[in-house]
């Protein structure tokens, strides 16, 4: 005796997948493989793009040490501004220009300079 299934035919299961069904699924297996491939390449975040990115950091950074380095030379003199130079750029500007720092006054003297060894009045 044979059994019969209460399921009408369309909805039995099947023993194997028609060969429609089965290349169908490997198509899908294929496709999905590809697009998947294609995104891990040329995609947003694909290999292509990263080792780009990856140049342009390299080429930032160097640009970055450059700029350091850059600061730092000026940053030497800046310092030797400050210190030994300063003075000589003081005296200059005010036996020259006539310059004076803010609250001092100037005071012009008028006349022949005293001789050596005379006496002050």
């Amino acid at each position: 005796m044979s059994q019969r299934s209460p399921f009408p035919s369309h909805l039995r299961r099947r023993d194997r997948p028609s060969r429609g069904r089965a290349a169908l699924s490997w198509a899908a297996w294929v496709g999905g493989a590809a697009v998947l491939l294609y995104m891990l390449i040329l995609g947003d975040a694909g290999l292509v793009r990263v080792r780009s990115h990856a140049a342009q950091v390299a080429a930032l950074q160097a640009g970055i040490d450059d700029l350091r380095e850059a600061q730092a030379e000026l940053d030497e003199r800046t310092v030797l501004l400050n210190t030994r130079a300063s003075f000589i750029l003081e005296r200059v500007a005010r036996e020259r220009y006539g310059l004076a720092r803010p609250g001092e006054r100037i005071v012009h003297v008028v006349g022949s300079p005293a001789e050596p060894g005379a006496k002050a009045p």
